[in-house]
């Protein structure tokens, strides 16, 4: 009984490690399951004293592999494909609000497309996606831009 209370025990770790790379949670729910049939078995065959000991077992040993994911995993060649290695910061040009330093306020173009609320607009020389304030604007239709929010611009008919 110990040889099958170590290959649960053994094959629910690998499978809570390969959570890691395959996302969605059930391999890693499968490998909790083996590793609670490991404790389970344990407390059935060798009493208490030692279920609580492998229980114990269990969550240091799931605890300490992640703590050692987190700090190794990284600096892997596999782990460095999944992390950005690069900050992204407004000096480079990387920022959610790419229309907030423009000045398209008050300016007029035209629909491109129907702005059920959102579309494509042409303001000034460039295109932009738009949305209107819940009004339905057919294409063609003059708009005035009434204020950017962020990466949003607002507009409403001219």
């Amino acid at each position: 009984m110990l040889f099958y209370i170590l290959l649960f025990l053994f094959v629910g770790l690998v499978l809570v490690f390969l959570e890691l790379f395959v996302p969605g949670g059930v391999i890693g729910f499968m490998g909790v399951c083996l590793m609670g049939l490991a404790v389970y078995l344990c407390f059935k065959e060798y009493g208490y004293n030692t279920g609580i000991a492998m229980f114990l077992l269990c969550c240091f040993i799931t605890l300490g592999a992640v703590v050692m994911g987190f700090k190794y995993l990284p600096h892997t060649r596999i782990g460095g494909s999944f992390i950005l290695k690069h900050a992204e910061n407004k000096d480079k040009g990387f920022h959610s609000d790419a229309y907030e330093n423009l000045n398209l306020t008050g300016m007029e173009g035209i629909a491109e497309s129907e702005l059920r609320p959102a579309g494509i607009a042409m303001i000034g020389q460039n295109r932009y996606d738009v949305v209107t304030e819940g009004e339905f604007l057919r294409p063609q239709t003059r708009i005035r831009v009434i204020r950017v929010d962020g990466n949003r611009i607002v507009v409403e008919r001219a």
